[in-house]
């Protein structure tokens, strides 16, 4: 299966990790939150799309981390590599700003 739906991958991701916590105690989710908190991430700033793969992207870090399974789940096995999911975050060029 591709890591073509984020969704998908954050309810496989939520469902593989059960109630793991990191050594200060989070559950993976609850550090999501954190990092969503002290960076500025919503969805209002950022669409839902983007911070759907933000969270899917966040969980499978912190599963590597915290639970010590490695970053490739088994939701992205096939996926060609982490390209895919670094393009679902590239924004569209704007006008250059530059002088001519």
């Amino acid at each position: 299966m591709r890591c073509a739906n984020p969704d998908e991958g954050v309810t496989a991701m939520l469902q593989e990790l059960g109630g793991a916590q990191s050594a200060s105690g989070h559950a993976a989710l609850e550090d999501f939150k954190l990092f969503c908190r002290d960076a500025g991430l919503s969805e209002r700033k950022v669409g839902r799309l983007a911070f759907a793969w933000a969270k899917y992207s966040h969980l499978a870090a912190w599963r590597s981390i915290h639970a010590g399974a490695a970053i490739t789940s088994a939701v992205c096995q096939g996926a060609s590599g982490y390209a895919e999911i670094i393009g679902a975050f590239t924004l569209p060029s704007s006008p250059s700003t530059s002088p001519r």
